[in-house]
């Protein structure tokens, strides 16, 4: 995000879109496997639903966040500010890094990936969650352009987004309830699957 701030123009929001894009599927792969390290398995579904909400929370504070920015200093200052959010976690690490989990120095189990996809289903869920992905990010690239074409301000685009955030997280409420009164795994196919 520093790079809008350093050049402004279109190259830099390019170049910032792919880097923050890369940097983003390695953190969130990275947190996975982080909470799933430090999960049991009588308490995994609850730790990864807890992460989704956090995720969600997220996900409704930067629009509005950055909506705000953008009205009360402008696009380039609103990108430091998105900086030194992104900085928050390596501050989170230096401090509380120790207390993670170590590598085990286990070989990971022997399989291929083909079996693990056609032989567990795993299939379906990547194609649902491959195209609610795709129509999640479809709707936050095209409405803040439809919204500065009708004229809304920044915060008031910051905000429709923000509230399409709040909206998932009601859903991941209603969605993670099954796992605690149902139990683990018990809850996703009351849910998804008859």
């Amino acid at each position: 995000m520093l790079v809008p701030y350093s050049m402004p123009g279109l190259l830099a929001i390019y170049i910032a879109a792919v880097m923050n894009g890369l940097s983003t599927s390695s953190f969130n792969v990275c947190l996975q496997n982080l909470v799933g390290l430090l999960s049991e398995p009588h308490n995994r579904a609850l730790n990864f639903s807890n992460f989704s909400m956090v995720v969600s929370a997220a996900n409704f504070l930067g629009p509005l966040l950055a909506g705000f920015s953008i009205d009360h200093s402008d696009a380039a200052v609103a990108c430091l500010y998105l900086v030194v959010l992104s900085l928050v976690p390596v501050f989170m690490l230096a401090i509380w890094g120790d207390t993670l989990p170590g590598s085990s120095g286990a070989l990971p189990p022997v399989g291929s990936i083909r079996d693990m996809l056609i032989g567990s289903g795993l299939w379906k869920v990547l194609v649902t969650s491959s195209l609610v992905m795709a129509g999640t990010s479809l709707f936050q690239f095209y409405m803040p352009i439809y919204g500065h074409g009708i004229g809304l301000s920044a915060s008031a685009i910051g905000v429709v987004l923000a509230m399409f955030s709040a909206a998932a997280f009601v859903v991941r409420v209603d969605h993670s309830t099954p796992n605690y009164v149902v139990g683990r795994g018990e809850g996703a196919r009351l849910r998804f699957f008859p």
